[in-house]
């Protein structure tokens, strides 16, 4: 998330569930699969009239299609937004997302907020280098997090993976800042 306002009263962060550039990345290589099957399948069809492999890459089309309307929609309609509030003393987490799993939206008391936590853990992956170790792989994640008593839940406020601690810590540190609290960190 990143800061849409802040007052000495009020922060109110706000972003697109999955990060708006992995979704902004979805869109385009959806619609490059689209494009460039549909090209190829049309071509095909020209030159030597239907086929089997058509099939093939009718299913590549869809496929494609799919990882488009994932990006354009949550992009168009997917939001998160996190409000807090001095002078009520309440907080907000409200998530707008069709398709990306973002956590659940709540209301709570910021005396509630316990840390504002930096972490750092390796996350297993699917699939890995080359070599010896095909099939397996690690993602070194940073993510700052909200830390709640009531409701009992974390909120992330960012996470990276490809090197912008910078970032991540500075977002933690004015949350913390503005709440009144230390950042907390581990390492898992």
């Amino acid at each position: 998330m990143k800061i849409q306002s802040h007052t000495p009263e009020r922060l109110v962060l706000t972003g697109v569930p999955g990060g708006a550039g992995w979704m902004v990345f979805a869109t385009i290589l959806g619609a490059a699969l689209v494009g460039i099957i549909g090209t190829v399948a049309y071509k095909m069809y020209a030159a030597n009239g239907i086929g089997w492999p058509h099939l093939a890459m009718g299913i590549g089309v869809l496929i494609g299609g799919a990882i488009f309307g994932m990006g354009i929609v949550t992009l168009a309609v997917g939001r998160l937004r996190l409000e807090l509030d001095l002078v009520t003393g309440k907080g907000s987490y409200r998530v707008t997302s069709p398709i990306v799993e973002a956590g659940k939206p709540c209301e709570f008391d910021l005396a509630h907020v316990s840390a504002v936590s930096l972490e750092r853990l390796d996350e297993s992956r699917p699939h890995g280098r080359a070599g010896p170790d095909v099939g397996k792989g690690t993602a070194s994640i940073f993510r700052a997090r909200l830390r709640l008593n009531k409701p009992r839940r974390a909120i992330v406020l960012d996470e990276t993976e490809n090197g912008q601690d910078g970032r991540v810590e500075r977002l933690a540190a004015t949350v913390a800042a503005f709440l009144g609290l230390e950042v907390t960190r581990s390492d898992g």
